[in-house]
């Protein structure tokens, strides 16, 4: 009995030991957690029009396909109306534009380009503010500029909408600065949307082009018409600027320009005084009814330009036939 007593309480140890290791174990076997996905079914883009913000005229629609035909000087609106789906209705979801070079923003919902909160309609928050590309070439626009103001935009939507409208609030302008002498010319990816959560980006993302109609065209202005020389002298004063404005000019490209004077008139430059300050190169020179045309050319370094000023210096010869008192003319022309 004495032995059989032991016994039992040793078995007795036994099981609550293992038990015990039993229970120490199973705490340590992890749980499975199942994590279900967002959902983000409905949450789309209903409406994406572009409009003349001074008509109200409707320009283009975009996720009909239209290609929006721009012009400067004219301000025009994105307005924007997307669905978010009940399930989604008290998260917290995002606007996103991204607006290309070859334009920049006017004015945004809550008439602010701070950001943090706003009072607009279907938004309430500034996430992002637009403050350029990062692409645009030789250091153009300058930071802080009003034509530094496209790239990367994002607004959170007010929380319990379940459809946004923003009408006429968010404008943007056409940059001439971008505009070439085509007036078919595609500004590509010009508008780049989406939608997003906290945790899904890249909701019904969609990429539009743009045309800009304008036809940029550089035109002469003569600034000074006239000036007298003499037989042996050559020109100093005479001075033709260039109207259009300013334009990005590509680097390894070429400006030129044609000067027409009578055979008789020996040329001598062409100097250019304000963009590249540097007589232009003679590319070619021919004759014809006693007229010479001369073609000269000046590398473009890349850069955001100003308008070019020519001076012209042509040389009367000193056994010239011409009599005193008589005029000729020089023309350019072709640049």
């Amino acid at each position: 009995m004495h032995s059989n007593h032991h016994f039992v309480k040793g078995i007795q140890r036994f099981f609550t030991i293992l038990l015990s290791l039993v229970i120490v174990i199973a705490g340590f076997i992890p749980g499975k957690a199942v994590v279900q996905a967002e959902d983000t079914t409905g949450f789309k883009f209903n409406k994406l029009i572009v409009k003349d913000s001074s008509t109200g005229a409707q320009v283009a629609d975009l996720l009909a396909g239209d290609v929006p035909e721009l012009k400067t000087g004219v301000i025009y609106s994105l307005d924007v109306e997307y669905s978010v789906p009940s399930s989604l209705q008290f998260s917290n979801t995002y606007f996103h534009l991204n607006l290309g070079n070859g334009a920049y923003i006017t004015t945004l919902p809550g008439s602010t380009f701070t950001e943090g909160p706003i009072t607009a309609t279907g938004f309430e928050q500034l996430v992002k503010t637009p403050t350029g590309t990062g692409t645009s070439p030789y250091g153009y626009p300058t930071a802080g500029s009003a034509q530094s103001r496209n790239g990367e935009l994002i607004f959170k939507t007010k929380t319990s909408l379940t459809n946004v409208a923003s009408a006429g609030e968010i404008s943007f302008s056409i940059d001439s600065a971008y505009l070439n002498q085509d007036p078919n010319q595609i500004l590509a990816n010009l508008f780049q949307v989406s939608l997003s959560t906290d945790s899904t980006s890249s909701i019904d993302a969609r990429s539009f082009n743009a045309k800009s109609t304008e036809e940029f065209r550089y035109n002469f202005w003569t600034e000074q018409s006239t000036e007298t020389i003499s037989k042996g002298d050559t020109t100093t004063t005479l001075l033709a600027s260039i109207t259009g404005g300013s334009s990005l000019t590509e680097a390894g490209s070429k400006t030129t320009v044609e000067i027409e004077y009578p055979s008789d008139i020996e040329f001598i430059s062409l100097e250019e005084t304000q963009l590249y300050h540097s007589n232009g190169t003679v590319v070619s020179t021919t004759e014809s009814g006693g007229i010479k045309t001369t073609k000269l050319e000046w590398n473009e370094p890349g850069s955001y330009s100003g308008t070019p000023k020519f001076v012209p210096h042509v040389k009367v010869p000193s056994n010239s036939t011409r009599a005193n008192g008589s005029s000729f003319t020089i023309t350019l022309k072709k640049l």
